[in-house]
């Protein structure tokens, strides 16, 4: 049987979109425009994004990884360490979020470019770590012959994160059919387009 190769073109779309969103915070409050309600609302998608994409990746992703990892030898056991690496900066993303929010909404507004600049340089080096590190091992491991499934039926969708997510493909910036009654790792077999859908490039 022939090992299958990973199609990674959902997740570097949903990264792409973490970036953008950054970039967006970061002119925003630049701008000092923090409070605009614009700027709000796309912060809150933003944020409500990364944090089922991360919600997916530790509670689907990572742990059929670490199983699939404790069943080989050899240089792929190290990967164990690269999921080690990818749960700790969840956890200090969370954090950096959670001061975003307080100058977002709080009194701390002052704080809010040097913590929007923060938060991006910190998701910017996660992500990269992810592309460079973590996906090699997806698609190293998950696609030999150890039995471990893609995605098992009704889970979380480890491309975007969402459990059913056809309708947020807008958020990303390309436009996936809206025929397609499935989760956005499934797209692709609808034939998806990853042309940009336009709008506006700031929040604002």
């Amino acid at each position: 049987m022939m090992t299958r190769q990973v199609d990674f073109t959902v997740m570097y779309a949903a990264h792409d979109a973490f970036r953008r969103d950054t970039d967006r915070l970061r002119d925003a409050a630049a701008a000092g425009a923090g409070a605009d309600p614009a700027v709000l609302k796309g912060w809150r998608t933003f944020r409500r994004e990364l944090h089922l994409h991360h919600m997916a990746e530790d509670t689907v992703l990572w742990p059929r990884l670490r199983v699939a990892l404790t069943a080989v030898s050899g240089p792929a056991a190290a990967g164990l360490s690269v999921l080690d690496a990818m749960e700790a900066e969840h956890r200090r993303l969370g954090s950096l979020l959670d001061g975003v929010e307080e100058a977002l909404t709080g009194t701390g507004r002052g704080v809010l470019v040097q913590r929007a600049e923060g938060l991006a340089i910190a998701l910017d080096d996660h992500l990269e770590h992810e592309e460079e590190a973590a996906l090699p091992l997806i698609q190293a491991v998950l696609r030999r012959r150890t039995g471990v499934p893609s995605k098992p039926p009704g889970a979380a969708c480890t491309g975007c994160a969402a459990p059913r997510c056809s309708s947020r493909g807008c958020w990303t910036g390309h436009r996936w059919p809206s025929s397609a009654g499935c989760c956005r790792c499934c797209l692709r077999r609808h034939g998806w387009s990853t042309a940009r859908s336009g709008g506006p490039v700031t929040w604002g």
